[in-house]
């Protein structure tokens, strides 16, 4: 194995933080992810309290969820049932059908990323063709986007032009995951190009695409493979240490550890 299960675990919940972090001092970038936020902290409580979620106990919104920022507050779940694909399924239809009924296929698309990775089947270079191959995504509506990322990638073609070709195709809010996706596959082993360029992509929606490509990143590369830098500053972080903690507990929740609370669990590097 590549990287331990639980270093990958923490690097998508760290990727994410750090994708809204690092443009939490650019101007320009006032858009606010904090309903993604805790919704996800509560689908993670969930499941480390009870090893399911609560749907009951959930915060809720009087306003849909954006598909992007579900993706990501659904990352937990993504990560939970990972090897168990029916039940992922499940669960993430009650997520769609109580925060954006339109957003399952993208959180199918999304859970089926975070997969391929938590099992070493993704091929950075194929990553496209593998998703659109899935039974899922046959329908899905990203199709187009998708094509069109993966022409991009082998091409070579630059940053400037795909954010060009996107913003005149489609909305801001509907082109993060595609975004995401071009930023990732473009230098899969490098976490602080793949984010800082995600970051130039100069959408209202910059933020959202940071975020989802730092999960990407983090998950496939692991929690080793964000700068030193950036693990230095999420010590001191709140925000943070928890989303560390909550990712150590839930893999133990995973691993089958009944107490969670009172794991602790070796370090797996020198730096968190």
């Amino acid at each position: 194995m590549r990287h331990s299960l639980l270093s990958r675990f923490k690097g998508g919940f760290l990727g994410q933080l750090i994708g809204e972090y690092v443009l939490s001092n650019y101007p320009g970038q006032e858009r606010d992810l904090v309903k993604g936020r805790n919704i996800n902290t509560s689908i993670t409580e969930s499941l480390i309290n009870y090893g399911m979620i609560k749907w009951e106990g959930l915060c809720s919104s009087k306003e849909p969820v954006n598909s992007s920022e579900l993706a990501l507050a659904t990352l937990p779940i993504a990560l939970f049932f990972y090897e168990t694909p029916d039940l992922l399924s499940e669960v993430l239809q009650s997520c769609a059908e109580r925060y954006n009924l339109k957003a399952g296929e993208i959180l199918f698309l999304w859970s089926n990323i975070i997969s391929l990775a938590l099992l070493e089947q993704l091929d950075p270079t194929r990553l496209i063709p593998q998703i659109l191959n899935l039974e899922t995504s046959q329908t899905l509506s990203l199709k187009p986007q998708l094509e069109q990322v993966q022409k991009f990638v082998s091409s070579g073609t630059g940053l400037e032009e795909v954010v060009s070709h996107f913003s005149r195709q489609y909305p801001q809010s509907q082109t993060s995951i595609a975004l995401a996706l071009y930023c990732f596959s473009c230098t899969p082993e490098d976490f602080r190009l793949c984010v800082l360029r995600a970051m130039r992509t100069g959408f209202e929606s910059a933020k959202t695409v940071a975020a989802i490509t730092g999960v990407l990143a983090g998950v496939y590369n692991s929690v080793s493979g964000i700068p030193i830098p950036w693990r230095l500053q999420c010590r001191t972080e709140k925000t943070a240490i928890l989303a560390s903690l909550q990712a150590e507990r839930l893999f133990a929740v995973w691993s089958g550890v009944y107490d969670p609370h009172n794991v602790k669990i070796s370090p797996l590097c020198c730096i968190y």
